[in-house]
């Protein structure tokens, strides 16, 4: 009778009656963060549907008192999953915040990986992508599945530079969060969604040297493949040539961790990739 279907849009579709069938949409985007309510009322002696009506309420779920039979419910049917949850990964020096409009060092740290991990020139990650903070001390899968809650592979393709910049001006407008980076710098002015302006776009290379992206120029991307399907409004992304699809996003920054962290906590950093005049 009511049919319920998840999309990534940030604005999900409102609720309507197909061929007797309730179909309510709602947004994965906003998981975690707002409750999506479907009221549905019935005239109790001919049992037809006289309304329909969808709300969606922010929440703080810190605010939020835990119903334990829910939690019972939820227990039994995870209960297969909490070893690999709270299995450790590896430690963190300090506290990391995730930042929507700027560069922040859990960014850099993931771009480096899949750069890493595929040999690009450069790698570029959606801010939106990343939904989770790091805090000193331990780090666990359950804490990695928090901060990149998207099952995303990771694609490698060849991108003109002309699709590069084009990128990085959807990037200076903000309206979708800026685009993270790693193997490249940029600055740009920002001073509202519609006045917005790139100033520079460079190829970092190994060797500390800094060379512009030139617009014919064809160079190696990383990204993931919500990225290359235009996700987050990054249109051009759609124009590169995909070499090779990689494993999942999570998987390449948990053998990261691993590794970097085999021997003392991880320090990540800010590093001054982009540069915003506001």
């Amino acid at each position: 009778d009511i049919c319920i279907m998840l999309d990534q849009e940030l604005e999900a579709p409102l609720p309507f009656i197909k061929d007797g069938i309730i179909v309510y949409t709602i947004s994965s985007y906003n998981q975690t963060k707002e409750i999506d309510i479907l009221s549905i009322e019935l005239d109790t002696k001919s049992k037809k549907l006289t309304g329909l009506s969808s709300q969606r309420i922010p929440t703080n779920l810190a605010d939020i008192d835990p119903d334990p039979a829910m939690e019972k419910v939820i227990e039994e049917a995870t209960e297969e999953f909490i070893v690999r949850k709270n299995t450790i990964i590896g430690s963190f020096e300090a506290d990391y915040s995730r930042s929507y409009n700027y560069e922040c060092p859990i960014a850099n740290f993931i771009a480096d990986a899949i750069k890493e991990k595929t040999g690009a020139q450069i790698a570029m990650q959606n801010s939106g992508g990343i939904q989770g903070n790091i805090s000193s001390g331990t780090f666990t899968v359950g804490d990695l599945y928090t901060m990149l809650p998207f099952d995303n592979k990771v694609v490698l393709m060849n991108l003109k530079g002309e699709d590069i910049l084009n990128i990085l001006k959807i990037s200076a407008s903000r309206q979708r969060g800026v685009i993270q980076v790693s193997g490249l710098k940029y600055s740009f002015e920002h001073k509202s969604p519609q006045d917005y302006k790139l100033l520079s776009a460079h190829l970092s290379n190994a060797d500390s040297t800094e060379v512009e992206i030139v617009p014919d120029a064809i160079y190696k991307v990383a990204i993931n493949n919500f990225l290359a399907e235009g996700g987050d409004n990054f249109i051009p992304f759609r124009n590169g040539e995909i070499l090779s699809v990689h494993g999942s996003q999570r998987d390449i920054l948990e053998e990261k961790i691993k590794t970097d962290a085999a021997s003392s906590p991880l320090r990540i950093s800010y590093e001054k990739r982009i540069i915003i005049e506001d």
